[in-house]
């Protein structure tokens, strides 16, 4: 059996959500926690390294980093999210799943490919400078061009 509990930062609230957590320890063998707000903002707080070093101190305890799948077409934003995620695995030292959420939406394969071939991820890197450069490029002539003009 698994119990899903949202767990907030307010004092009084994660009193009483503790008070049930320990309660259905004795009914339930697995728990799903879900914790508030953006996972930056609750491992670098307080509260939530107090949360996390808790769990982690009563049971054994897995962090689950969801990454959004169509937000990573962009290989600095995938890039970001990777940072992310070894910053909490070094910053807890628990083990540490990588979930990819909305692949419905956007196939997952790109990011497997990203994490299996380094130089693939490169070439992405490479694409998306050469877009920016042509863009600049682009914006630097329609701006001087019509200058030139007006004078």
């Amino acid at each position: 059996m698994i119990l899903s509990l949202t767990i907030t930062t307010g004092v009084h609230e994660l009193l009483i959500t503790f008070f049930f957590f320990f309660y259905y320890c004795y009914i339930y063998s697995n728990f799903i926690i879900d914790t508030p707000g953006q996972i930056e903002v609750f491992m670098w707080s307080a509260s939530g390294q107090l949360i996390t070093d808790m769990l982690a101190s009563i049971m054994p305890t897995i962090i689950l980093f969801v990454v959004d799948t169509p937000r990573c077409k962009n290989p600095s934003t995938f890039m970001a999210n990777m940072l992310y995620a070894c910053s909490i695995l070094y910053k807890t030292r628990l083990p540490l799943v990588v979930a990819l959420n909305k692949s419905d939406v956007v196939p997952h394969d790109f990011i497997l490919e990203w994490m299996d071939d380094f130089e693939c991820f490169q070439v992405s890197i490479y694409i998306l400078l050469l877009i920016i450069i042509i863009i600049f490029i682009n914006i630097f002539f329609i701006y001087f061009g019509n200058s030139r003009k007006l004078h």
